[in-house]
Protein backbone atom coordinates (compact mmCIF):
# COMPACT_ATOMS: atom_id res chain seq x y z
CA UNK A 1 0.00 0.00 0.00
CA UNK A 2 0.99 3.33 -0.67
CA UNK A 3 0.25 7.08 -0.14
CA UNK A 4 0.38 10.74 1.11
CA UNK A 5 -0.80 12.17 4.03
CA UNK A 6 -1.61 15.92 3.95
CA UNK A 7 -3.23 18.90 5.25
CA UNK A 8 -7.01 19.00 4.97
CA UNK A 9 -6.79 22.98 4.63
CA UNK A 10 -3.96 23.70 2.71
CA UNK A 11 -3.30 20.13 1.01
CA UNK A 12 0.63 20.82 2.15
CA UNK A 13 2.42 17.29 2.90
CA UNK A 14 2.44 16.21 6.67
CA UNK A 15 5.74 14.91 7.08
CA UNK A 16 7.02 12.47 9.97
CA UNK A 17 3.49 11.15 10.43
CA UNK A 18 3.02 7.34 11.53
CA UNK A 19 0.80 5.69 9.33
CA UNK A 20 -0.59 2.07 10.51
CA UNK A 21 -2.55 -0.79 9.55
CA UNK A 22 -4.11 -2.98 11.79
CA UNK A 23 -5.50 -6.28 11.35
CA UNK A 24 -6.53 -9.85 12.93
CA UNK A 25 -5.20 -13.08 11.76
CA UNK A 26 -7.68 -16.30 12.78
CA UNK A 27 -5.82 -19.41 12.69
CA UNK A 28 -7.99 -22.83 13.36
CA UNK A 29 -5.51 -25.62 13.93
CA UNK A 30 -6.84 -29.16 15.89
CA UNK A 31 -4.33 -28.50 18.15
CA UNK A 32 -4.83 -25.26 19.38
CA UNK A 33 -8.39 -25.11 17.88
CA UNK A 34 -8.79 -20.79 16.96
CA UNK A 35 -6.15 -18.28 17.87
CA UNK A 36 -6.54 -14.43 17.16
CA UNK A 37 -3.15 -12.53 16.61
CA UNK A 38 -3.21 -8.81 16.37
CA UNK A 39 -1.04 -7.03 13.60
CA UNK A 40 0.39 -3.87 12.98
CA UNK A 41 3.05 -2.78 10.81
CA UNK A 42 4.27 0.56 10.46
CA UNK A 43 5.93 3.52 8.13
CA UNK A 44 6.73 7.30 8.73
CA UNK A 45 5.84 9.73 6.20
CA UNK A 46 9.11 11.25 3.98
CA UNK A 47 9.31 14.91 3.77
CA UNK A 48 6.86 14.90 0.47
CA UNK A 49 4.22 13.48 2.81
CA UNK A 50 4.75 9.71 1.16
CA UNK A 51 4.47 6.14 2.82
CA UNK A 52 5.10 2.88 1.86
CA UNK A 53 3.85 -0.51 3.31
CA UNK A 54 4.88 -4.00 1.73
CA UNK A 55 3.60 -7.02 2.16
CA UNK A 56 0.56 -7.09 3.38
CA UNK A 57 -1.26 -10.17 3.47
CA UNK A 58 -4.06 -11.12 0.19
CA UNK A 59 -7.85 -11.58 1.29
CA UNK A 60 -7.25 -8.74 3.53
CA UNK A 61 -9.47 -6.44 5.90
CA UNK A 62 -7.87 -3.99 8.14
CA UNK A 63 -7.75 0.10 8.94
CA UNK A 64 -5.77 2.60 8.10
CA UNK A 65 -4.57 5.58 10.34
CA UNK A 66 -2.37 7.84 10.17
CA UNK A 67 -1.07 9.50 13.09
CA UNK A 68 1.20 12.85 14.36
CA UNK A 69 1.40 13.94 18.03
CA UNK A 70 -2.32 14.31 19.73
CA UNK A 71 -3.85 14.72 15.85
CA UNK A 72 -4.97 11.06 14.53
CA UNK A 73 -7.62 9.92 11.85
CA UNK A 74 -10.51 7.69 11.77
CA UNK A 75 -9.47 3.91 11.66
CA UNK A 76 -10.14 3.65 7.85
CA UNK A 77 -11.80 0.63 6.39
CA UNK A 78 -9.63 -1.44 3.49
CA UNK A 79 -9.43 -4.44 1.63
CA UNK A 80 -6.65 -6.01 -0.31
CA UNK A 81 -7.91 -9.33 -3.18
CA UNK A 82 -6.98 -12.02 -3.93
CA UNK A 83 -3.78 -11.32 -6.60
CA UNK A 84 -0.49 -12.19 -5.54
CA UNK A 85 0.14 -8.70 -6.40
CA UNK A 86 -2.12 -5.66 -6.09
CA UNK A 87 -1.39 -2.21 -4.98
CA UNK A 88 -3.36 0.14 -3.21
CA UNK A 89 -3.24 3.53 -2.93
CA UNK A 90 -4.96 6.05 -0.47
CA UNK A 91 -4.24 9.69 0.35
CA UNK A 92 -5.30 10.70 4.18
CA UNK A 93 -5.77 13.74 5.53
CA UNK A 94 -4.73 14.37 8.70
CA UNK A 95 -5.52 17.54 10.54
CA UNK A 96 -2.85 19.35 12.50
CA UNK A 97 -5.62 19.60 15.71
CA UNK A 98 -6.10 17.67 18.35
CA UNK A 99 -8.06 14.26 17.30
CA UNK A 100 -10.37 14.58 19.71
CA UNK A 101 -12.15 18.00 18.23
CA UNK A 102 -15.86 17.11 18.20
CA UNK A 103 -16.54 20.36 15.66
CA UNK A 104 -15.31 22.57 12.73
CA UNK A 105 -15.76 24.06 9.01
CA UNK A 106 -16.03 21.08 7.11
CA UNK A 107 -19.48 19.52 5.96
CA UNK A 108 -20.75 16.46 4.26
CA UNK A 109 -23.82 15.66 2.56
CA UNK A 110 -25.01 12.64 0.08
CA UNK A 111 -27.70 10.00 0.09
CA UNK A 112 -28.61 6.43 1.74
CA UNK A 113 -29.70 3.97 -1.00
CA UNK A 114 -31.94 1.05 0.62
CA UNK A 115 -31.20 -2.14 -1.45
CA UNK A 116 -34.77 -3.36 -3.32
CA UNK A 117 -36.99 -0.93 -0.98
CA UNK A 118 -39.04 1.73 -1.78
CA UNK A 119 -38.78 3.51 1.11
CA UNK A 120 -36.01 5.86 1.62
CA UNK A 121 -36.27 7.86 4.76
CA UNK A 122 -34.94 6.97 8.41
CA UNK A 123 -31.81 5.77 7.92
CA UNK A 124 -29.61 6.88 10.53
CA UNK A 125 -26.27 8.59 9.74
CA UNK A 126 -23.51 9.53 12.12
CA UNK A 127 -19.46 10.48 12.14
CA UNK A 128 -18.20 7.77 14.66
CA UNK A 129 -16.28 9.54 17.23
CA UNK A 130 -18.56 12.51 17.78
CA UNK A 131 -22.08 12.85 18.71
CA UNK A 132 -22.84 14.17 15.30
CA UNK A 133 -26.01 12.05 13.91
CA UNK A 134 -28.64 12.97 11.23
CA UNK A 135 -31.23 11.45 9.93
CA UNK A 136 -32.47 11.06 5.83
CA UNK A 137 -35.21 12.02 4.65
CA UNK A 138 -37.97 10.89 2.25
CA UNK A 139 -36.00 11.41 -0.44
CA UNK A 140 -32.72 9.13 1.44
CA UNK A 141 -30.79 12.56 1.47
CA UNK A 142 -28.75 13.56 4.45
CA UNK A 143 -26.56 16.79 5.49
CA UNK A 144 -24.07 17.36 8.21
CA UNK A 145 -21.96 20.79 8.91
CA UNK A 146 -19.55 21.64 11.28
CA UNK A 147 -17.36 19.21 11.46
CA UNK A 148 -14.10 18.52 12.01
CA UNK A 149 -11.20 18.51 9.54
CA UNK A 150 -9.73 15.31 8.42
CA UNK A 151 -9.72 11.84 7.43
CA UNK A 152 -12.94 10.73 9.14
CA UNK A 153 -15.88 7.42 8.91
CA UNK A 154 -19.57 7.50 8.65
CA UNK A 155 -21.66 4.58 9.26
CA UNK A 156 -25.21 4.54 8.55
CA UNK A 157 -27.93 1.95 9.46
CA UNK A 158 -31.43 1.06 8.64
CA UNK A 159 -34.07 -1.06 10.29
CA UNK A 160 -34.01 -4.42 8.08
CA UNK A 161 -30.57 -3.78 6.37
CA UNK A 162 -26.53 -4.11 6.96
CA UNK A 163 -24.96 -1.12 8.55
CA UNK A 164 -21.87 0.34 6.43
CA UNK A 165 -18.97 2.49 7.20
CA UNK A 166 -17.31 4.37 4.78
CA UNK A 167 -14.66 6.77 4.60
CA UNK A 168 -14.73 10.43 3.95
CA UNK A 169 -12.13 12.71 3.57
CA UNK A 170 -13.42 16.11 5.46
CA UNK A 171 -12.03 19.74 4.43
CA UNK A 172 -13.73 23.29 4.82
CA UNK A 173 -12.23 23.46 1.69
CA UNK A 174 -15.77 21.96 -0.25
CA UNK A 175 -18.17 20.17 0.85
CA UNK A 176 -18.33 15.97 0.49
CA UNK A 177 -20.55 14.25 -1.33
CA UNK A 178 -21.00 10.11 -0.79
CA UNK A 179 -23.71 8.06 -1.47
CA UNK A 180 -23.98 4.89 1.43
CA UNK A 181 -25.60 1.93 0.08
CA UNK A 182 -27.10 -0.29 2.54
CA UNK A 183 -27.89 -4.03 1.60
CA UNK A 184 -31.25 -5.60 2.41
CA UNK A 185 -30.34 -8.17 5.24
CA UNK A 186 -31.15 -12.03 4.04
CA UNK A 187 -30.58 -14.06 7.18
CA UNK A 188 -28.70 -17.73 6.31
CA UNK A 189 -31.32 -20.99 7.50
CA UNK A 190 -29.06 -23.57 8.06
CA UNK A 191 -29.79 -25.50 10.99
CA UNK A 192 -26.95 -28.20 10.91
CA UNK A 193 -23.83 -25.21 10.82
CA UNK A 194 -25.82 -22.18 12.47
CA UNK A 195 -24.60 -23.17 15.96
CA UNK A 196 -20.70 -23.37 14.82
CA UNK A 197 -20.90 -20.37 12.80
CA UNK A 198 -22.24 -18.31 15.16
CA UNK A 199 -19.07 -19.84 17.86
CA UNK A 200 -16.58 -18.93 15.12
CA UNK A 201 -17.95 -15.74 14.72
CA UNK A 202 -17.84 -14.99 18.40
CA UNK A 203 -14.81 -15.95 19.06
CA UNK A 204 -13.56 -13.58 15.98
CA UNK A 205 -15.24 -10.36 17.94
CA UNK A 206 -13.75 -11.53 20.84
CA UNK A 207 -17.27 -12.40 22.61
CA UNK A 208 -16.04 -15.64 24.19
CA UNK A 209 -12.67 -14.62 25.30
CA UNK A 210 -14.40 -11.10 27.51
CA UNK A 211 -17.01 -13.99 28.62
CA UNK A 212 -14.46 -15.93 30.05
CA UNK A 213 -12.83 -13.15 31.81
CA UNK A 214 -16.18 -12.82 34.12
CA UNK A 215 -16.26 -8.75 34.33
CA UNK A 216 -19.34 -8.46 32.40
CA UNK A 217 -23.03 -9.71 32.32
CA UNK A 218 -23.35 -12.15 29.06
CA UNK A 219 -26.05 -13.08 26.98
CA UNK A 220 -25.26 -15.76 24.14
CA UNK A 221 -27.41 -17.08 21.17
CA UNK A 222 -29.17 -19.88 23.18
CA UNK A 223 -30.45 -18.15 25.95
CA UNK A 224 -31.82 -15.41 23.44
CA UNK A 225 -33.41 -18.04 21.21
CA UNK A 226 -35.21 -19.23 24.56
CA UNK A 227 -36.17 -15.64 24.99
CA UNK A 228 -37.55 -14.60 21.66
CA UNK A 229 -37.44 -11.21 22.54
CA UNK A 230 -38.96 -8.41 20.44
CA UNK A 231 -37.05 -5.50 21.68
CA UNK A 232 -33.64 -4.78 22.93
CA UNK A 233 -35.22 -3.85 25.96
CA UNK A 234 -37.14 -7.13 26.72
CA UNK A 235 -33.46 -8.32 27.20
CA UNK A 236 -31.98 -5.25 28.82
CA UNK A 237 -34.79 -5.31 31.41
CA UNK A 238 -33.43 -8.70 32.59
CA UNK A 239 -29.74 -7.38 33.13
CA UNK A 240 -28.70 -6.93 36.87
CA UNK A 241 -27.60 -3.14 37.10
CA UNK A 242 -29.84 -2.10 34.32
CA UNK A 243 -33.32 0.06 34.47
CA UNK A 244 -35.59 0.21 31.67
CA UNK A 245 -38.29 3.43 31.96
CA UNK A 246 -41.50 3.34 30.56
CA UNK A 247 -43.11 6.61 29.44
CA UNK A 248 -44.99 7.60 26.88
CA UNK A 249 -42.57 8.04 24.12
CA UNK A 250 -40.81 4.54 24.33
CA UNK A 251 -38.98 3.19 26.53
CA UNK A 252 -35.34 4.01 27.55
CA UNK A 253 -32.49 2.40 29.75
CA UNK A 254 -30.70 3.88 32.37
CA UNK A 255 -28.13 2.38 35.59
CA UNK A 256 -29.74 1.67 38.40
CA UNK A 257 -26.25 2.02 39.98
CA UNK A 258 -25.88 5.37 39.37
CA UNK A 259 -27.24 7.55 42.26
CA UNK A 260 -28.14 10.27 40.11
CA UNK A 261 -31.51 10.70 38.02
CA UNK A 262 -29.95 9.63 34.59
CA UNK A 263 -27.85 6.89 34.89
CA UNK A 264 -25.56 7.22 32.13
CA UNK A 265 -25.68 4.56 29.56
CA UNK A 266 -23.37 4.12 26.33
CA UNK A 267 -23.53 1.35 23.44
CA UNK A 268 -22.08 0.02 21.26
CA UNK A 269 -23.48 -1.90 18.02
CA UNK A 270 -21.57 -4.88 16.41
CA UNK A 271 -18.53 -3.30 17.71
CA UNK A 272 -19.16 0.65 16.58
CA UNK A 273 -20.64 3.52 19.02
CA UNK A 274 -24.31 3.71 18.91
CA UNK A 275 -25.26 7.48 19.88
CA UNK A 276 -28.89 8.16 20.76
CA UNK A 277 -30.04 11.09 19.01
CA UNK A 278 -32.93 10.73 21.13
CA UNK A 279 -33.78 8.50 24.23
CA UNK A 280 -34.95 4.62 23.32
CA UNK A 281 -32.87 5.28 19.37
CA UNK A 282 -31.84 1.51 20.19
CA UNK A 283 -35.06 0.40 20.28
CA UNK A 284 -35.76 1.84 16.81
CA UNK A 285 -32.62 0.87 15.28
CA UNK A 286 -32.34 -2.81 16.76
CA UNK A 287 -34.75 -5.68 17.03
CA UNK A 288 -34.79 -8.21 19.24
CA UNK A 289 -34.73 -10.79 16.35
CA UNK A 290 -31.55 -9.30 14.87
CA UNK A 291 -29.92 -9.78 18.46
CA UNK A 292 -27.05 -12.76 18.51
CA UNK A 293 -25.37 -11.95 21.96
CA UNK A 294 -25.37 -9.07 24.79
CA UNK A 295 -22.41 -7.96 26.91
CA UNK A 296 -23.31 -5.31 29.76
CA UNK A 297 -20.59 -3.79 31.72
CA UNK A 298 -20.47 -1.87 34.69
CA UNK A 299 -18.09 1.33 35.22
CA UNK A 300 -14.21 0.22 35.41
CA UNK A 301 -15.15 -2.93 34.39
CA UNK A 302 -15.78 -1.66 30.79
CA UNK A 303 -12.52 -3.39 28.92
CA UNK A 304 -10.26 -1.04 27.11
CA UNK A 305 -11.85 -0.42 23.45
CA UNK A 306 -15.39 0.33 25.14
CA UNK A 307 -14.17 2.81 27.57
CA UNK A 308 -15.32 6.49 25.92
CA UNK A 309 -16.25 8.22 29.31
CA UNK A 310 -13.48 7.34 31.97
CA UNK A 311 -15.16 4.43 33.25
CA UNK A 312 -18.18 6.17 34.44
CA UNK A 313 -21.18 4.95 32.41
CA UNK A 314 -22.47 1.32 32.52
CA UNK A 315 -21.51 0.19 28.54
CA UNK A 316 -23.99 -2.50 26.45
CA UNK A 317 -21.91 -3.90 23.56
CA UNK A 318 -24.87 -5.16 21.14
CA UNK A 319 -23.69 -8.16 18.30
CA UNK A 320 -26.29 -8.74 15.50
CA UNK A 321 -27.05 -11.02 13.05
CA UNK A 322 -25.33 -8.01 10.55
CA UNK A 323 -22.06 -8.76 12.59
CA UNK A 324 -22.62 -12.22 13.43
CA UNK A 325 -23.55 -13.89 10.43
CA UNK A 326 -24.38 -17.37 11.35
Amino acid sequence: MIGHVNDPETLQPVARAEVSIAWTEIEVSKTFGMRRTPRLVRDTTDASGAFRICGLPSSLDATLQARRGSAATAEIPISLGDRPIELLARTVLLSPGDSAAKSGNAAVSGQVVLEGSPTKAGSRVELVGTDIVAMTNERGEFSMRGLPSGSRVLLARHLGFGAEAVAVDLSSLAEKRVTIRLPKFVAMMDPVLITARRSVALDKVGFNARKKSGFGYYIGPDRLEQMHPFKVTDVLQLVPGIRVNYGPDGETVSSSRDVGSTGCVQYYVDDMPFLEMTPGDVNRFVTGGELVAVEVYQGYNTPAQYMRTGGSCTTIVIWTRFKIRS
